[in-house]
């Protein structure tokens, strides 16, 4: 799951929380400033009809029915368990034994910055793994044995656990790697990235999955993009944001 940034990220721990105002724990004390896109020239041919593509994504049964929520406690958190999915033992563990792993130092320290991160809402992991379900639906019935996202009842520690999971994994240094790549893109070059991709996937290829960071000095949030119209000297994209369900 590749993210793009608008504007600037950072290191380990150093995006914001899901909800504007407090930069969230982990952030940076300096936010860097923005600078200016470069400029680009959008040129349409006016011959050609306006390109409208989308992915499998309706976000009336796609999405989560319930609202962007804080996390960074138990089951919403990150865990030792959870680090080793995601990083592997030989990371994570200084030892395991019986399967119990004895943490390193860091990886109690990313725990808990990273559930204090968590505290500013799950706005990632609600954008990234509503995406990864609505083409799933063995995963999908895995959970609550429904058919769509929508259904999907928030009280499920299983659930609560993987938002927090999905959340954690745009610290990982690969993810942060990629995000880095895009931000001296201008808007409309984003646009057009997506606009391919959608494309590529409506002609039977996989999409990338990506999500769109938008980040200011008052906070940062992601959010699910799933369709990209070209109108005249621009482009419109399609989002679900999981502060406003439904």
């Amino acid at each position: 799951m590749k993210k793009i940034t608008a504007w600037l990220t950072a290191g380990l721990l150093a995006l914001a929380g899901c909800s504007g105002g407090d930069k969230g724990a982990g952030s940076p004390d300096e936010i860097p400033s923005e600078t200016p896109a470069p400029t680009v020239e959008i040129v349409q041919d006016p011959t050609e009809p306006l390109k409208d593509f989308s992915l499998l994504f309706q976000p009336q049964t796609d999405s989560f029915s319930f609202e962007n929520f804080q996390g960074g406690t138990a089951p919403a958190d990150l865990t030792v368990n959870m680090s080793r999915r995601m990083y592997g033992d030989s990371q994570v563990c200084s030892d395991v034994t019986d399967n119990k792993c004895t943490p390193y130092p860091v990886i109690l320290q990313l725990i808990s910055q990273a559930n204090k991160s968590m505290q500013g809402g799950l706005c990632e992991g609600l954008a990234v793994l509503s995406l990864r379900l609505a083409n799933d639906p063995i995963t999908l019935a895995s959970f609550q044995q429904v058919d769509n996202v929508a259904a999907l009842v928030k009280e499920d520690p299983a659930l609560l656990s993987e938002l927090a999971y999905w959340y954690v994994t745009q610290f990982a240094t690969e993810v942060q790697a990629e995000a880095s790549s895009y931000l001296e893109k201008h808007p409309a070059q984003l646009a057009e990235i997506l606009l391919r991709d959608f494309e590529a996937a409506e002609n039977g290829d996989p999409s990338t999955g990506y999500t769109i960071g938008i980040y200011s000095n008052e906070g940062g949030h992601a959010v699910t993009p799933y369709r990209v119209e070209e109108v005249e000297g621009g482009y419109r994209i399609y989002i679900y944001d999981s502060n406003w369900p439904n």
